[in-house]
């Protein structure tokens, strides 16, 4: 073999072991920075599940209320709640997909949010209630379709804040009994459905603000 050839099965030889060892260069930092980001909590990362104080007309927690929120992944949260509505005391499901959902460079989190659950009466007030309109009724259960679009703030530490609005409609009511307005006195009338009431087959507008912390 002659000094021409031999430098160039020399120069492939180095430039062989060179791209070797590039890559297992590159490949060894790259695990140990996978390694130390698993090793290390991201202080980034949002807090998962919070606990929030509601005020709302016509909202699925009620005028006042508390849901316990936690989010899955990216995508997907979910509400568990009840507070004091129109019809009495009432919990409340509601899952969100998240529309935004966006950390900022300081830890702050923004999120957007599309909701839509069922909510229910589990104790009747004993006084009839107006519920947006000239009925007055009195029930043992009632069952509403709540929907809504919902902006949250989260600081990094956990503190949050945020409001919503949106429609909810009366999808069954139980044992209802009607009220004679001019009197106050139960009348001898049991709606048969939702749509015997002036506002049953009705999408009612709601909108509320909420505040907590996230742990």
């Amino acid at each position: 073999m002659n000094n021409t050839a031999h430098r160039a099965q020399t120069s492939r030889f180095i430039a062989a072991f060179l791209t070797v060892a590039a890559v297992l260069f590159v490949w060894n930092n790259t695990a140990a920075a996978q390694a130390a980001r698993l090793s290390v909590p991201d202080l980034q990362a949002p807090k998962k599940t919070a606990v929030d104080l509601h005020g709302s007309i016509g909202g699925a927690n009620g005028w006042v209320g508390m849901g316990l929120n936690h989010t899955f992944n990216q995508d997907f949260a979910l509400e568990v709640g009840g507070g004091i509505g129109v019809t009495g005391f009432a919990v409340a499901l509601t899952p969100h997909w998240l529309i935004i959902n966006k950390t900022s460079s300081a830890g702050s989190h923004h999120r957007l949010s599309l909701g839509a659950g069922l909510s229910a009466t589990i104790y009747g007030f004993d006084t009839p209630t107006t519920l947006l309109s000239d009925t007055l009724i009195e029930s043992d259960l009632s069952i509403w379709f709540n929907g809504e679009l919902r902006y949250t703030y989260q600081h990094r530490s956990g503190f949050r804040i945020g409001a919503y609005a949106g429609t909810t409609r009366l999808l069954s009511i139980h044992n209802a009994v009607m009220y004679d307005k001019e009197f106050g006195e139960k009348t001898n009338e049991r709606p048969a459905s939702v749509s015997d009431f002036d506002f049953g087959d009705d999408f009612l507008p709601t909108a509320g603000v909420f505040t907590g912390y996230a742990f």
